[in-house]
C-alpha cells in the first residue's frame, strides 16, 4: 500500500484535490491519500466521496491548532507544518509528502520505492534556491544578507555544497523520523531561532537533516514556473541549471505550481504547464461552481484543454472566500 500525505487549509483545498486525484490516475497501485487540515471544510467531503469512486482510499485528520506557539512567518498556512505529525498519524513504514499545488504526471509506485540508501527521506536539491535566487535576491528577513551567508550562518548549510533541499516532495522513511526524532528536533529548532526564518519549516528541515537524505530525480519536483522563458539560464555555464529546467518543461513527473503560479487564484501568474493542472480539476465536482467558472472562461471544452492554450490571452476569473 502506497500512502501519500497532503496537508492544506481551505484555500489550498481545491490544489490538494487536483493533487490527489491526479495520484490516483496516475498510479495503478491502489492509494491510501491522507488528507491533513486544521478543520473541517466546507465541500471536502464531496472531493472526498469522489476520489474514493475513483479508486482511492482517504483518511481524513483533523489536526487543529497545532504549532500555534511557533514563531511562523504570516504568509506560511500553518498546515504546512503538519508533516511533523506523519509519523505520529501514519502506521507505515514510508509515506510520500506532497504539498497541496503539485500534480502527478507519472506513477508513484517508482517514487515510493526510490533507495534512500538508510537515509530518513529522498527530496530534490533546491535547484532553484542555488542556480536563480543566489543571483536575485539579496535582502532576507530584513537584513541584508547572501544567500550564502543566510544558508550557512542561519542554517547551518555549507552554500558550496549545494545540499539544500525544497519539501514539496518528500518520501520519509517514517521508522527513521521516529527513532531519530527528527520532527520533534525540527520544531525545537524552530521553536528555538532567534534569526527570522525565511522559508521556515522547510529551513528547519534542512537544518537537523543537513545532506543525510537521498537526492530525487529533479523531475520529481518540476517548479512550473520555471518553464517560462524569462527563467531560462542566461549563461551556457549554466550547464546543469539548464538541463533541469528542459527536463521540466518537456518531462515533468511531478508538475510543482509552487510561489506565485497556482493555476486557480486570479492572481497567478501564467505558465507552459497549467494544463496539467486543469486537465485534471475539470473532472472534479465543485461545490461552489468555481472550476466550472474558470473552465469556461479558459474556454476549454471536453477532452483536452484546447492546444492553442500557449498563445492565448487567457480571462481571469474571480475566486471564491
Amino acid at each position: 500500500m502506497i500512502h501519500v500525505a497532503i496537508a492544506f487549509d481551505a484555500k489550498m483545498m481545491q490544489g490538494a484535490c487536483v493533487t490527489a486525484l491526479s495520484a490516483i490516475q496516475s498510479t495503478k497501485e491502489r492509494l491510501t491519500i491522507h488528507f491533513l487540515t486544521p478543520s473541517p471544510l466546507q465541500g471536502l467531503n464531496r472531493c472526498i466521496k469522489y476520489l474514493e469512486a475513483k479508486g482511492g482510499r482517504v483518511v481524513h485528520h483533523l489536526i487543529g491548532d497545532k504549532f500555534g506557539d511557533l514563531p511562523a512567518p504570516a504568509w506560511l498556512p500553518p498546515a504546512t507544518l503538519y508533516r511533523f505529525l506523519l509519523p505520529d498519524l501514519i502506521d507505515a513504514k514510508r509515506v510520500l509528502y506532497l504539498d497541496a499545488d503539485t500534480v502527478v504526471v507519472r506513477d508513484l509506485a517508482e517514487l515510493h520505492q526510490a533507495d534512500l540508501g538508510g537515509a530518513p527521506l529522498a527530496a530534490m536539491v533546491d535547484y532553484p534556491l542555488y542556480y536563480w535566487e543566489t543571483g536575485h535576491h539579496q535582502t532576507f528577513a530584513g537584513e541584508t544578507m547572501s544567500l550564502e551567508h543566510y544558508l550557512k550562518t542561519i542554517i547551518g548549510s555549507d552554500p558550496a555544497r549545494k545540499v539544500y533541499f525544497n519539501s514539496g516532495v518528500l518520501v520519509m522513511d517514517l521508522d527513521l523520523w521516529r527513532t531519530r526524532y527528527i520532527a520533534s528536533q525540527a520544531i525545537a529548532f524552530l521553536r528555538g531561532h532567534d534569526h527570522p526564518l525565511i522559508w521556515f519549516d522547510q529551513d528547519a528541515l534542512n537544518a537537523v537533516i543537513g545532506s543525510d537524505y537521498a537526492p530525487l530525480d529533479a523531475r520529481w519536483n518540476s517548479f512550473a514556473g520555471f518553464t517560462v522563458e524569462k527563467f531560462r539560464p542566461i549563461s551556457q555555464s549554466d550547464a546543469l541549471w539548464e538541463d533541469v529546467v528542459r527536463k521540466w518543461a518537456e518531462d515533468p513527473w511531478i508538475v510543482h505550481f509552487a510561489s506565485h503560479y497556482k493555476p486557480w487564484r486570479k492572481d497567478h501568474n501564467r505558465t507552459p504547464l497549467e494544463p496539467f493542472f486543469w486537465n485534471v480539476a475539470r473532472q472534479l465536482p465543485s461545490p461552489d461552481g468555481l472550476l466550472i467558472r474558470c473552465m469556461r472562461a479558459l474556454g476549454a471544452r471536453s477532452g483536452e484543454v484546447e492546444p492553442e492554450w500557449r498563445t492565448r490571452r487567457w480571462p481571469l476569473v474571480e475566486r471564491s472566500g
